[in-house]
């Protein structure tokens, strides 16, 4: 539709009868990852008739082709609005108030049928998988292409965020695959904090987060060359780092879950008592050790290894899990040296 008239002479690329089709489509495009939005063309009342709407609509024509003979600027909209007024005898405010008033009434139930939509998709079963670990909002820059970086001023470019932190990555694919997943983690009192949970959400992931007043959401920033290669980084990591209080699964989550996944970033003490009450539950315990360092740091603690089931390091954490007992380092070329090496080391951390 144009503005006054149900008809524009513009094909509409999709229609939708009701504002619970609107609320799908949403909720859809979001569940699959699209950043697009939606824009909802609302015909004026009355619109199967033409009527009053399209007699408006011919009358803006003719006072636009007249204001570009006789005015400019700013005094374009005045004389418009004047000159339409009188050449349809006053029916250009009566469709005008009548179109308000029905835009209201769509907009509202939109809303009522997004927000019904959501509570369907956010009333889920008892999560199947909880999860236990760092998030972190990852802020990329780079020159445009073609350009480099111009050192000590701005550089034209792009920049873009994306969410990261082992953890929070499980769940979501938990979300996206169809499982059922509930994720504790650490959140800063912030919009990042905030806005990174509902992205979760929208895919099916429950948020469970701990953070304190005045906390900041771990962030890392990083500016690329022109090549693409990392210039400078800064790791804003301090509520990883100082030891939040990490949320603990509930003893009722545990009861319904099959699983318990932990990356490494609450370090032992921050795992420990989510994984003494997993054993207790009856439920299994999944460790990412997200780094060597971590991994190396996880492994020294004998009561945390004690309730782990199964590990999921790749080889350089492997080693580092085995901390130095093995017999030299990786070769690098796949072969039998390293698959044995790798057996050996696996043996170690199995112990």
């Amino acid at each position: 539709p144009a503005f006054f008239s149900p008809r524009s002479g513009v094909r509409s690329p999709a229609i939708v009868r009701s504002g619970e089709e609107v609320a799908q489509q949403y909720w859809s495009a979001r569940e699959l990852g699209l950043e697009c939005g939606m824009l909802v063309a609302v015909p004026p009342p009355h619109a199967g008739d033409g009527g009053a709407g399209e007699e408006v609509e011919a009358a803006i024509q003719t006072a636009l082709r007249e204001a570009a003979a006789e005015v400019t600027g700013r005094d374009v909209t005045p004389y418009v609005l004047a000159r339409v007024a009188e050449l349809t005898g006053g029916a250009s405010l009566a469709a005008n108030v009548a179109l308000v008033k029905r835009n209201a009434e769509v907009g509202a139930e939109i809303a009522v049928a997004l927000q019904a939509a959501r509570g369907a998709a956010t009333d889920r079963a008892a999560p199947e998988v909880l999860v236990l670990g760092g998030s972190i909002v990852d802020i990329t820059a780079r020159p445009a292409p073609g350009a480099d970086l111009v050192l000590r001023t701005s550089s034209p470019g792009r920049v873009f965020s994306s969410d990261g932190g082992v953890a929070r990555n499980v769940a979501e694919a938990l979300g996206r695959l169809g499982t059922s997943a509930l994720l504790h983690t650490a959140l800063g009192d912030d919009r990042r904090g905030r806005d990174l949970a509902a992205r979760l959400e929208d895919v099916g992931v429950g948020v469970v987060a701990g953070a304190g007043a005045g906390t900041t959401t771990a962030t890392c920033i990083a500016v690329l060359d022109g090549a693409g290669d990392l210039h400078v980084s800064v790791a804003d990591l301090g509520i990883l780092e100082a030891g939040p209080r990490w949320p603990v699964p509930s003893d009722e989550a545990l009861c319904d879950a099959g699983l318990l996944v932990v990356d490494t970033n609450p370090g032992p003490q921050g795992l420990l008592p989510a994984v003494r009450a997993a054993v207790r539950a009856g439920v299994d315990v999944v460790l990412e050790p997200t780094s060597v360092p971590r991994a190396a740091e996880a492994a020294q603690d004998t009561e945390l290894m004690g309730c782990i089931r199964y590990a999921t390091p790749n080889a350089d954490e492997l080693l580092a899990m085995a901390g130095g007992k093995t017999r030299g380092p990786l070769r690098g070329d796949g072969g039998e040296d390293d698959a044995a090496l790798l057996r050996d080391a696996a043996g170690v951390v199995l112990a």
